[in-house]
């Protein structure tokens, strides 16, 4: 496996090493004008609390917008679903345990 020169840089989008000065990844095609030379680390824990907060949020940060889009839909048809799932559950729990009459 090559070793990342110090005028290279990791595509964003494939993984893959390119220069630092390219503009188009020769491997997958995406543009990389305008992404830095190097990604911060306040870029970095900003992408992951977003993400524990949001999922998909990282990848809308750095420019994933497909899979970050995805990753958002995925978890609300997801909290959705557990939601119709469990909120009947817990009424019906709860209207036995208040309906119950205490016995003297």
């Amino acid at each position: 496996m090559k070793e990342k020169q110090p005028d290279e840089r990791f595509c964003p989008e494939c993984g893959e090493i390119v220069k630092k000065a390219a503009v188009i990844c020769v491997h997958c095609g995406v543009s990389l004008k305008g992404i830095g030379k190097d990604t911060n680390d306040t870029n970095k824990i900003l992408a992951i609390v977003l993400t524990i907060l949001f999922p998909g949020a990282g990848q809308l940060i750095y420019g994933q917008i497909g899979l970050g889009i995805t990753f958002l839909v995925l978890t609300i048809i997801t909290a959705y679903v557990l939601w119709i799932v469990f909120m009947p559950i817990s009424l019906i729990l709860t209207i036995k345990h208040y309906s119950q009459v205490p016995q003297v």
